[in-house]
């Protein structure tokens, strides 16, 4: 099957996409993807929109893949605003590529990249034999601000239309890729059939992450850490408001700008003066933005992943401390819904309960055999469950129902006309 992925980078360049280290999550998932379709037999080639120049326009990639460049707009990191104005040249960049190799299947990660595909596909001189188009979505404007955005960030000229743009492109795609149960009845609200949804789940290398001993009680503090943005609407603060009921633990918050810009943000600076009001500042570290490599030494030496955000779509981080045998707990909505096994790998709790967060926290830091058997457990199950093998199984299956729709529809209609004077069928 010849596969097209289609992804916008966000504020990254060309370097991070094929040999860095992607802080991005959408990034992250389609790389990995592509390279689990790719290792299935699939040709795969990755479409993005050039941002920096001195990288060549093709490039094969290790994990078996083909990278593509194509010029839209200034060759460099784009603001979401000026991506969208891109998105026109873009779609004729694409329309021209497949019209020279046409492929099976295109699959648009994020909204604006589905714009592009659902435009590009259009622009293909044969409609008959135009590629069937996949979009995932990453995170729906669906159920944030009024102005299609997160409550507490401030507003962008796209957004007031983003959510009518979320609709059209839901319904013009043949197929939707969920990344989690949550999202399903979100999809099904902006339009969507929901025949024509599927749920595969973002994946995780489980090699890059090794599980850790549990660390040994030895009189220090336990180790809570957050992976989350700073704003209002990831709900730290719920963390940092439990932290006085969760005696003799710390709590490291990674996330925000880098660790040089913490003082002169101002979330950072709200979150510092809420520890000093619940008289927890001695046990609360900013770190700030860290490189991936450096996150994957914090999970090793951490002893309960928290998550506060209930908006995060795909899940990655808490993927990735599960494969680290790290047990999760978090708010009993979105992707945890799916990756958390109550009871087995984590605990779900309210969503912005302190209270409850901390008799979870207390609760399961005073065991400590039931804190490494859920951890045991979570290794597991991001080994067997979200391994990018299955995650690519998953996705290929997803691709191949509506294209066994479509061949059945196509051998189903009816014949043209041999000759002229020949019967056409009317039906009844």
């Amino acid at each position: 099957m010849k596969i097209a992925m289609v992804v916008e980078p966000a504020d990254q360049g060309w370097a991070h996409i094929v040999t860095g280290d992607p802080v991005e999550a959408v990034t992250a998932h389609v790389l990995g993807l592509s390279g689990g379709l790719a290792a299935r037999g699939h040709d795969v080639v990755v479409h993005v929109r050039r941002t920096d120049s001195d990288q060549p326009d093709r490039v094969p990639t290790a994990s078996g893949f083909v990278l593509v460049q194509l010029p839209a707009g200034p060759a460099r990191p784009l603001s979401d605003e000026d991506r969208l104005r891109a998105v026109p040249e873009l779609s004729r960049r694409l329309a021209d590529a497949w019209g020279r190799e046409r492929p099976d299947v295109v699959h648009a990660h994020g909204w604006q990249a589905g714009l592009a595909t659902l435009a590009a596909v259009h622009l293909l001189p044969d409609r008959s034999t135009r590629p069937m188009v996949v979009q995932t979505f990453h995170g729906l404007a669906l159920g944030r601000g009024a102005d299609g955005r997160a409550p507490g960030r401030s507003p962008s000229t796209a957004s007031p239309s983003r959510r009518r743009l979320e609709a059209a492109i839901a319904r013009g795609a043949d197929r939707l890729v969920a990344l989690s149960a949550d999202e399903v009845g979100r999809l099904v609200t902006l339009g969507a059939t929901r025949l024509d949804v599927e749920v595969v789940p973002t994946g995780v290398d489980p090699g890059a992450h090794q599980p850790a001993r549990m660390r040994a009680d030895s009189g220090t503090p336990a180790r809570l850490l957050v992976v989350s943005g700073l704003a209002v609407e990831e709900r730290v603060d719920t963390a940092v408001r439990a932290l006085p009921a969760v005696p003799a633990a710390e709590l490291l918050v990674v996330g925000g700008p880098p660790a040089e810009g913490l003082a002169h943000d101002l979330d950072a600076r709200r979150l510092h003066d809420l520890a000093r009001r619940c008289r927890v500042a001695d046990r609360v570290r900013l770190l700030g933005a860290v490189p991936r490599r450096e996150l994957s030494a914090l999970l090793r030496a951490t002893d309960v992943l928290v998550r506060t955000d209930v908006h995060e779509p795909s899940g990655r981080c808490v993927l990735e401390a599960m494969a680290s045998g790290v047990p999760v707990i978090g708010p009993a909505a979105g992707c945890l819904l799916d990756a958390v096994v109550e009871g087995a790998t984590g605990t779900l709790v309210p969503p912005g309960d302190p209270g409850e967060l901390a008799i979870a926290l207390r609760e399961l830091l005073s065991d400590p055999v039931r804190r490494e058997g859920y951890g045991l457990a979570a290794a597991e199950r991001a080994r067997v469950r979200y391994g990018w093998d299955r995650v690519a199984e998953e996705t290929e299956r997803a691709y191949a129902g509506p294209l066994v729709r479509r061949s059945a529809t196509a051998a189903a209609a009816p014949a043209e006309p041999a000759a002229a004077g020949a019967a056409v069928p009317t039906g009844s």
